[in-house]
């Protein structure tokens, strides 16, 4: 999806999967959810 989507952002993909998965981890660490998560629930 990233080459496909955001090609300007491709060469990227290894610092923004440790940028979300360090979201993901501190959202868990606070218990809390974003409005993605909202929606998922």
């Amino acid at each position: 999806m990233l080459k496909t989507s955001f090609p300007w952002c491709a060469h990227w993909s290894a610092e923004l999967r440790s940028l979300f998965s360090g979201y993901v981890a501190t959202k868990q660490a606070q218990h809390v959810i974003d409005y993605d998560d909202f929606l998922l629930y």
